[in-house]
């Protein structure tokens, strides 16, 4: 975590951090940290990240001791063999605890980063690795069941454009009726809830805070987290 390329992502996402605002949604034009958007700044990140000593897997945010209460759950109600979709998957380590937790359902993990998928595919063979969009993916209508993201609608926020919202339509296209998008991120309600909320009715939008603590995190440990905690959000499509 000490390595140059963690600290250039950092000093990188710092650009912005001041400027935030309610209206960050509607602004025109990229971000100074636009660059977190696109597949190629990713693949040199994991390209040189893995040449690091000790390298291991990169956890934006925070590394996961378990998979936190509410997806357990939520995971719980799918019937076995049904697909649930782990978008912006990366080299993090939640993918293997995810799969780990839930070897009855059908585990996709998807990244547009060439890198990240070739890093992980080599660390764990046995699981689905597909390269992917969020903003085109490539399932048919209706036929997932949940799909995951930490961080992902966080870096297609950087572009300053509609991403954010062509990645929520096509993640309530793939979900079956009845279906949830669970979405983690260290942005709070005032700021992500009326993003999420822009596709009410056709699904609605609860949330959850998860503190550090929750998952045997030291306050301030991990990517961006300073003294805040986790937010855990999640739509569910509407059944008709």
């Amino acid at each position: 975590r000490s390595s140059r390329a963690f600290q250039s992502l950092r000093r990188l996402c710092s650009k912005t951090k001041e400027s935030e605002a309610l209206t960050r949604w509607n602004v025109g034009g990229p971000r100074a940290d636009f660059a977190l958007s696109t597949p190629g700044y990713w693949d040199s990140f994991y390209q040189h990240q893995v040449k690091q000593p000790n390298s291991g897997d990169f956890d934006w945010y925070l590394r996961f001791g378990r998979i936190p209460l509410l997806i357990s759950e939520q995971l719980k109600r799918i019937p076995a063999g049904n697909t649930v979709l782990h978008i912006g998957c990366g080299t993090s380590s939640f993918s293997s605890t995810l799969s780990s937790h839930s070897p009855a359902l059908k585990m996709v993990h998807g990244d547009f980063s060439y890198e990240s998928l070739r890093i992980m595919k080599a660390k764990h063979p046995e699981l689905d690795w597909v390269q992917m969009d969020a903003r085109a993916l490539p399932f048919s209508d209706e036929q997932v069941s949940c799909v995951i993201e930490k961080g992902t609608m966080d870096a297609l926020l950087r572009t300053g454009e509609d991403d954010w919202l062509t990645m929520c339509r096509e993640t309530l296209r793939v979900l079956a009726p009845g279906g949830v998008f669970v979405q983690m991120t260290d942005e709070p309600p005032e700021l992500r809830l009326q993003l999420l909320e822009h596709l009410q009715p056709r699904w609605t939008v609860s949330f959850r805070s998860l503190a550090p603590e929750d998952e045997g995190q030291q306050a301030g440990e991990g990517f961006s987290m300073e003294d805040e905690g986790l937010f855990v959000y999640r739509c569910t499509k509407a059944r008709a």
